[in-house]
């Protein structure tokens, strides 16, 4: 019986050795290894500079309508908060326009009496939740802006889609992509052009946005097509053609569309190559169309002769 209760007092003070021995030291976890780029687009970083030179982008037109720098400012003071930096920039030397066949920038006058679209949403929100359904939409921009804030929201850019850039009143750094639904939101601080040039990434766009700035102008029209039953000239001697002419300073295709458009700086326009056999939808067409929208006091005489020398055959031309 004693040895049963030394064996039994030994294994208790092996026991408490053990309990009271200190911890052996942990081992450092190395640090989690991202598995390609797994950054959000409302986390990208900041440019090493938020100043992004005009020149950088490639202006078609050359008569602008720009605002002058005290309508900018006196919009400043309306509004009660400066604008983004670059935006005094762009209106008064790019003026009206579209950038990347995509954003219209918003002149002083448009961005007092524009559209706000965090703003038209919120009524129709408050509209819908007042019917009979009682119910409220979902807010598209949830964790950007809230719905209080859509007061505070100015819009300095916008897409026919819907899809807009601006920024909250008193925070002209932090430029806000909102799309028109709940993909592609996003924050970019910096300038205007970097945003501009950054916009159709958060997005999450699948053509990428040319950097090209397109101005608003009274343009000359002019439209060809292939005679029916005449060979269809390929979409591939149109570019060589604009090429040689050195009038190809950017091309942008639609994903879905087999129209593609080409940006002359000479020209101070756009040329559309529409129904022609193009290499994304790889099919044959019965007839191809070129569309020459150029400034009136444009030098298109060359540019028509090879046109019609590949074959197509002018329309009745029509100002626009």
């Amino acid at each position: 019986m004693i040895v049963v209760y030394l064996v039994v007092l030994v294994v208790c003070v092996m026991l408490l050795l053990v309990l009271r021995a200190p911890a052996p030291a942990r081992r450092p976890e190395p640090p989690l290894q991202p598995i390609g780029d797994t950054r959000s687009p409302d986390r990208l970083p900041a440019p090493a500079s938020t100043h992004v030179e005009i020149v950088e982008v490639t202006v078609i037109g050359h008569h602008p309508t720009t605002a002058s720098s005290d309508d900018v400012s006196a919009l400043e003071r309306e509004l009660g908060t400066t604008m983004p930096d670059g935006y005094r920039e762009i209106v008064t030397t790019w003026g009206a326009g579209c950038y990347g066949h995509h954003f219209r920038i918003r002149l002083p006058a448009q961005v007092r009496d524009g559209v706000c679209g965090p703003r038209a949403y919120r009524a129709a929100m408050d509209a819908k939740a007042s019917g009979s359904d009682r119910r409220r939409p979902d807010w598209p921009w949830e964790g950007l802006i809230t719905p209080a804030q859509a007061d505070d929201v100015v819009v300095v850019a916008d897409s026919p889609g819907g899809d807009s850039i601006a920024f909250l009143r008193g925070a002209p750094h932090e430029l806000l992509v909102l799309a028109r639904d709940s993909d592609g939101n996003g924050r970019l601080p910096g300038s205007l052009p970097s945003a501009l040039a950054a916009a159709g990434v958060v997005l999450e766009l699948p053509i990428e946005l040319p950097r090209v700035f397109v101005r608003e102008a009274e343009r000359v029209r002019r439209s060809f097509r292939s005679p029916e039953g005449a060979p269809v000239p390929t979409e591939e001697s149109v570019l060589d053609v604009l090429r040689e002419l050195g009038l190809h300073d950017g091309q942008l295709r639609d994903w879905n569309d087999p129209f593609l458009s080409v940006f002359s700086e000479r020209l101070g326009g756009v040329i559309t190559i529409s129904a022609a056999a193009t290499p994304i939808w790889e099919v044959e067409y019965d007839d191809a169309g070129i569309d020459i929208e150029a400034e009136r006091d444009a030098d298109v005489a060359e540019l028509v002769r090879r046109i019609e020398g590949l074959g197509f055959v002018e329309e009745a031309p029509r100002a626009r």
